[in-house]
């Protein structure tokens, strides 16, 4: 890869992390980071990591981050 096709490169990996940040209310959700994966990454969102925790632990990790989330 040519030093300019790095820098390309760069700028879109770039752009697509800042889309993702910028989402706002429910346009931040699970779906995002697959679209963000597939995106950027050459093996997409392959292998994504499961919830594998039990429904209470999942619900309260989640009422965490909303949470956290609201200014």
């Amino acid at each position: 890869m040519s030093l300019s096709e790095r820098g390309k490169e760069l700028q879109r990996l770039r752009n697509l992390l800042r889309t993702h940040k910028a989402r706002e209310n429910n346009a931040r959700c699970w779906m995002a980071d697959i679209t963000l994966y597939d995106s950027a990454l050459p093996e997409g969102s392959k292998g994504t990591g499961q919830m594998n925790l039990p429904r209470e632990t999942l619900l309260r990790n989640c009422a965490n981050y909303i949470d956290r989330q609201k200014c």
